[in-house]
C-alpha cells in the first residue's frame, strides 16, 4: 500500500476512535504526527499534508442513509436486541470486521451506518436458539457496484455472532465472481486465506480480520481455488466456530451440496433439525427463478435452492439485487403464486441508499440539472460491427470511436499520476459482443494499436510541442486532452511528460473461457493499468477495480440485465470528473430510462414504508408497473405463446418511442393528426405562448376525443406500452375519475423545420430525435426514436402543459420536501457543506421530474408529437425519416382512487427478435 494511503487510513481509523470533533488542526496535528512515527519516519511536503487532510475531511463527510425497511410481522416477536443486552454476548466478529472497515479507508459515517442496517437485517432474521421448525424469507435491494458485498459480509459476521452455525453463500454462475466473493469473505469473515488453511505456518495463512484477531476462525468448504467438493465426510456440527460455503450457481454443484448435507449432517428421517441455516443468494434476480411452465419442475437451480433450504427445519433465505425488477417479484404465474413461492421475500424487504460518494445510474443518467458529463457518443460502429451480429463476424480495424476512448484512457491515466495516483488501479473495459471468437479480434486489434501508441509516445514526448504532435499517435492524444480534459488538468506540458509512464504501463487483456488472462488486482502492489476486453465474463458481479473508462455496445432493453451491464457504476474518488463511458444514443437512453424507472420503484418503496404496507404488496407493485412487462415476457413464454401481463399505469408516463413506416400508417396518423387539432380549434383554440413553451395546449378537452384518437393511431406492435387494446381499457375504467383531459401539440421554439396544421392555425416546429440504424428494422417497417429519456417528449416542460399554478406549485413543493430532507439528513450527520449544497441548487420548474407532476396533476394529457429522426442529432446530413408521429399519455397519480391495471399481450418473437438476450455461456 502506497505510504500515503496507509497514513490516510491510520488518521481516518484513529479519529473514529475519538468521540470529539474532528477540527481541520486535530485531523492535521495527527497526520504529523503519524509521519513522525519512529519506526517508519515519512518527510511529508506541505502539499501531501494538505492532501492527506482533505482526503480525511472528504471521508468524514460521506453519509449513507440506513435505507427503507417493509415488513410482515405477523407472528414474529423481536430477539436482537434482548440477546445483545445479555450478559454472555460479544460481537466478536463484527468488531473485528468493523476495524478492518475503518483501518481499509471506510468513512466512519459509513461505517456506522452498515452497522445500524445489518442490525436491521439480522433482527429481521429468525433467532438461531429458537427451536423449530421456523423459515424467514427476506430480500435486501442495493445497487449495482455500491457495496453490496460489504453489507452482507457484515450480516454474515454478526450472524455468527448471534448463533448462526451454518451459512450458505451462493456467488454467481461463473467461477470468477465466487473466487472473488470467497476472497471478500476470507478478508472479512474467516481471517485466513482459504487455499492456505492446512498450510504448516498458521501465521502466513492469517489476512484481514484474523490479522486482528484469530481468536475464532470459522471454517470453509470452499477456497478461492475450489468450489464445492462433496468427497468430504465432515459434519457442521464437530466445528466449534461457524461454518461457511461459498458456492456457485451451479446445478451440479448446489445438488453435490444437497447430497452433502443429507449423508453427513442430516438425521434418520433425512432432515436436518439441530442446525440453523443462513442462506444468502447474492444477485437473486440471476438463475435463482422459476421460468419454467407451472405445470413443470421449477428450473434446476430453482429447484435445488428450495431442496436444501427444505431439508432445514430452522432456515433463513435472505436474497441479495441491485434492481427493484428482482425475478422472484415478477416470476410467479398469478399473484396467489408468487407470495407462495418458496423465494419470495415474504418477511422484509430493505432497500439500501449508497453513500454519498457512490456514482450510480441517477448521477450518470439523471435529470440534466443531476447528470454528470461523462457519457460520449459511439456513431461510427455499426458498419464495421453490426449491433446484431454472428460469431463468425471479422472485424479488420477498430472504431475510431474506441481509439478515442483508449486515448482517454491514456490521458486520464496521466493525470491521475500527476494527482498522486500512480500506484491506483486504473481499468478500461470493452464489451462488444458475446461471441468469443469477436472479441479476440477486438483484442488483437487493440494490442496492436497500444503498442504502436506506445512506440509513437516513446520516440516523441520528450520532444517540444510543436515536434512531439508532428507524431499522429502524440496529435491525437492532444487532440483528446484540448477536446476533453483540459478543463481538468490545464498544463500540456505536464500530460505529455507523464504520456509514456500512462502508456507504457498498460496491458490489455482477454477475459473469457477461452483467455488465461486474469484479473487478479491483488498481484498488482503499484497498481493495475489495463484493458478489460470481453463479454459477458465482466457483466455480472465482477469488480473492475479503478474503472475509468467504459466502451459498450451491446443490444438489449431488459432492466435487469441491462442495469448488471453497467461496471461503471461505483465509487470513483478522486477521478469521477476523469471516467468516460462510451454508448449508442439508444443505449444511453436505455439507461436512462431504467433510471428513470428504477428509481419510481424506490420512491414507492419508502412511501408504502410509509403506510406500513408489506412485503406482499410491493412485489404486487413491482409485477405490475410497466418495466417489468419484457421481464416477465422473457422469463415465461415458450414456443409462439402469447403472454397477457397485468400494468399499473396509475401516475405513470408512456410514450411511443417505436414509431410504424408503413407508408398507410404513416399517413393515417399523420392525417389523425391533423383532423385532431382541427377538432380542437373549432371547439376552442389552443393556449399558445412563444414567450414560454411554444406548445399548443387545449384544456378540459372530452375523454372521448381522446378515446378515438387512441383507437384509430396505427400502432406499431414493438410499440409495446402504447398498445391500443390495454391503453383503451385503461381510458374505459378511469373515464369516471377523469371525464376531463388536456391536449399538447409540443413544438420545438428553435426547429427550422415547420409543420402546418388546422388549416394554418397551428405552425409546429419538428423536434430532432436520435434513431437507432434503420437499416436493421426495415423488413418490419418502423424505427425507434429516443432521447436521453428514451422518450419521444425530452423534456419535463411538455408533461406540465395544462397544469394549474397551484398544481405545478404542489410538485415543486414535494420536490423540495425531498431535497429539505436530503439536506436534513447530510446535517445529521455533521456534513453541514454538503446540505447546505443541496439547499442551494436552483430548483427550476422546467426540471421538476416527471413523477411530482403527474402526483400533483388533476387530469390526464395527451402529448402528440412530430419527430425527425437523425442518426447523429447533431449531424443535419444524418437525417433517416421526416414528420413521424407520436404521442404519449401522462397519467395522474391518485391515492384517493384505484384503478385496475390491465393486460398487455407479448408473444415470444417480439422478445426474441427485439430484446437480444445475454447468454450466460460466450460462444
Amino acid at each position: 500500500m502506497e505510504i500515503i494511503e496507509k497514513i490516510t487510513n491510520d488518521v481516518i481509523y484513529k479519529l473514529s476512535q475519538q468521540p470529539e470533533n474532528k477540527t481541520p488542526e486535530t485531523i492535521r496535528q495527527l497526520i504529523a504526527f503519524e509521519s513522525s512515527n519512529p519506526l517508519e519516519p515519512v518527510i511529508l511536503t506541505s502539499d501531501q499534508i494538505e492532501h492527506i487532510a482533505k482526503e480525511v475531511e472528504h471521508q468524514f463527510g460521506l453519509t449513507m442513509e440506513e435505507g427503507t425497511l417493509i415488513v410482515d410481522d405477523e407472528n414474529f416477536e423481536p430477539w436482537l436486541h434482548n440477546k445483545k443486552s445479555s450478559e454472555n454476548f460479544e460481537p466478536y466478529f463484527w468488531n473485528r470486521y468493523e476495524t478492518l472497515l475503518l483501518q481499509n479507508g471506510f468513512a466512519p459515517p459509513v461505517v456506522s451506518s452498515i452497522d445500524n442496517v445489518t442490525n436491521k437485517i439480522v433482527a429481521r432474521l429468525e433467532d438461531p436458539d429458537k427451536e423449530g421448525p421456523w423459515d424467514r424469507r427476506g430480500m435486501v435491494v442495493g445497487h449495482v457496484q455500491s457495496g453490496k458485498t460489504a453489507n452482507f459480509i457484515g450480516v454474515v459476521n454478526k450472524a455468527s455472532d448471534v448463533g448462526y452455525e451454518l451459512i450458505v453463500i451462493l456467488a454467481g454462475m461463473q467461477e470468477t465472481l465466487r473466487s472473488q466473493t470467497q476472497e471478500r469473505v476470507d478478508e472479512g469473515y474467516i481471517g485466513q486465506d482459504s487455499s492456505k488453511k492446512n498450510s504448516v505456518d498458521f501465521a502466513e495463512s492469517l489476512i484481514g480480520v484474523g490479522n486482528l484477531n484469530h481468536d475464532k476462525i470459522p471454517y470453509s468448504f470452499t477456497t478461492k481455488h475450489k468450489d464445492f467438493d462433496d468427497r468430504s465426510n465432515f459434519v457442521v456440527k464437530k466445528y466449534d466456530d461457524a461454518t461457511v460455503l461459498v458456492v456457485k450457481k451451479n446445478a451440479r454443484v448446489l445438488e453435490k451440496l444437497r447430497d452433502w448435507l443429507k449423508k453427513n449432517n442430516s438425521s434418520i428421517d433425512g432432515t436436518i433439525s439441530n442446525l440453523p441455516l443462513l442462506l444468502i443468494d447474492d444477485e437473486a434476480d440471476h438463475a435463482s427463478v422459476n421460468t419454467n411452465d407451472s405445470d413443470k419442475d421449477p428450473t434446476t437451480i430453482n429447484k435445488r435452492i428450495r431442496e436444501i433450504l427444505n431439508l432445514f427445519h430452522r432456515k433463513c433465505y435472505l436474497a441479495y439485487t441491485a434492481t427493484p425488477f428482482a425475478n422472484i417479484f415478477i416470476d410467479p404465474s398469478s399473484e396467489d403464486d408468487m407470495y407462495k413461492d418458496n423465494l419470495f421475500p415474504k418477511d422484509f424487504i430493505i432497500s439500501l441508499d449508497p453513500p454519498s460518494n457512490y456514482v450510480g445510474s441517477e448521477k450518470i443518467f439523471g435529470n440534466d440539472d443531476e447528470a454528470i458529463d461523462i457519457v460520449r457518443d459511439i456513431g461510427d460502429i455499426e458498419d464495421i460491427i453490426p449491433l446484431k451480429h454472428k460469431k463468425d463476424q471479422t472485424i479488420s480495424c477498430l472504431p475510431e470511436s474506441l481509439k478515442k476512448a483508449v486515448n482517454s484512457h491514456i490521458i486520464s491515466k496521466a493525470i491521475r499520476i500527476l494527482r498522486g495516483q500512480s500506484n491506483k488501479h486504473h481499468s478500461m473495459l470493452v464489451h462488444l459482443s458475446r461471441y468469443k471468437d469477436v472479441q479476440k479480434e477486438v483484442f488483437d486489434l487493440i494490442v496492436q494499436f497500444r503498442q504502436d501508441i506506445e512506440k509513437g509516445v516513446r520516440y516523441y514526448y520528450k520532444l517540444q510541442k510543436e515536434e512531439a504532435l508532428n507524431n499522429p499517435y502524440m496529435a491525437d492524444l492532444y487532440s483528446m486532452w484540448e477536446n476533453d480534459f483540459a478543463a481538468m488538468y490545464s498544463e500540456w506540458s505536464d500530460i505529455q511528460e507523464k504520456l509514456l509512464e500512462a502508456a507504457a504501463s498498460m496491458q490489455v487483456m482477454l477475459i473469457n473461457g477461452d483467455s488465461p488472462d486474469s484479473l487478479d488486482y491483488k498481484a498488482y502492489k503499484n497498481g493495475l493499468n489495463v484493458i478489460a476486453v470481453g463479454g459477458d465474463k465482466l457483466s455480472r458481479g465482477l469488480t473492475l477495480e479503478g474503472l475509468a473508462t467504459s466502451y459498450f455496445y451491446r443490444s438489449t432493453s431488459m432492466y435487469d440485465t441491462l442495469m448488471q451491464m453497467g461496471r461503471w457504476f461505483g465509487y470513483r474518488d478522486g477521478f469521477a470528473d476523469l471516467c468516460r463511458i462510451y454508448l449508442t444514443p439508444m443505449t444511453e437512453s436505455y439507461f436512462a430510462h431504467i433510471s428513470n424507472a428504477v428509481e419510481e420503484l424506490r420512491e414507492e418503496l419508502k412511501e408504502m414504508f410509509a403506510a406500513n404496507l408489506t412485503p406482499k404488496e410491493f412485489g404486487l407493485k413491482v409485477r405490475t408497473h410497466p418495466g417489468s412487462l419484457l421481464i416477465t415476457a422473457r422469463n415465461k413464454m415458450r414456443a409462439s405463446e402469447t403472454l397477457l401481463h397485468r400494468t399499473d399505469l396509475s401516475g405513470r408516463l408512456v410514450e411511443t418511442y417505436v414509431v410504424d413506416l408503413k407508408p398507410e400508417h404513416r399517413k393515417n396518423n399523420l392525417d389523425l393528426f391533423n383532423e385532431i387539432s382541427e377538432k380542437l380549434q373549432k371547439i376552442e383554440k389552443a393556449e399558445y405562448s412563444e414567450a414560454s413553451s411554444n406548445n399548443y395546449v387545449w384544456k378540459y378537452v372530452s375523454a372521448n376525443i381522446v378515446e378515438e384518437f387512441v383507437k384509430r393511431f396505427d400502432n406499431h406492435p414493438r410499440a409495446q406500452m402504447t398498445q391500443t387494446k390495454p391503453i383503451l381499457s385503461y381510458l374505459e375504467r378511469a373515464s369516471e375519475h377523469f371525464p376531463k383531459w388536456d391536449i399538447v401539440f409540443i413544438s420545438s421554439r428553435s426547429s427550422k423545420e415547420r409543420y402546418s396544421a388546422a388549416n394554418g392555425d397551428i405552425d409546429i416546429g419538428i423536434q430532432k430525435r436520435t434513431c437507432n440504424p434503420k437499416g436493421q428494422y426495415e423488413k418490419d417497417n418502423y424505427i425507434e426514436i429516443s432521447t436521453r429519456r428514451r422518450v419521444a417528449s425530452g423534456t419535463n416542460d411538455a408533461e406540465r402543459a395544462g397544469m394549474a399554478e397551484d398544481e405545478i406549485a404542489e410538485a415543486l413543493e414535494r420536490w423540495k420536501r425531498e431535497r429539505q430532507g436530503k439536506a436534513d439528513k447530510e446535517k445529521e450527520n455533521g456534513n453541514s457543506e454538503k446540505a447546505k449544497e443541496i439547499l442551494e441548487k436552483d430548483l427550476k420548474i422546467s426540471s421538476i421530474p416527471g413523477r411530482y407532476l403527474r402526483r400533483a396533476r388533476r387530469r390526464p394529457l395527451l402529448m402528440l408529437h412530430l419527430v425527425n429522426a437523425y442518426k447523429d442529432i447533431k449531424d443535419e446530413a444524418t437525417l433517416v425519416e421526416s414528420q413521424l408521429p407520436a404521442y404519449g399519455i401522462s397519467f395522474p397519480k391518485r391515492d384517493d382512487i384505484y384503478i385496475e391495471p390491465v393486460e398487455y399481450a407479448v408473444n415470444t418473437t417480439f422478445v426474441k427478435n427485439y430484446y437480444q438476450e445475454f447468454e450466460d455461456d460466450e460462444e
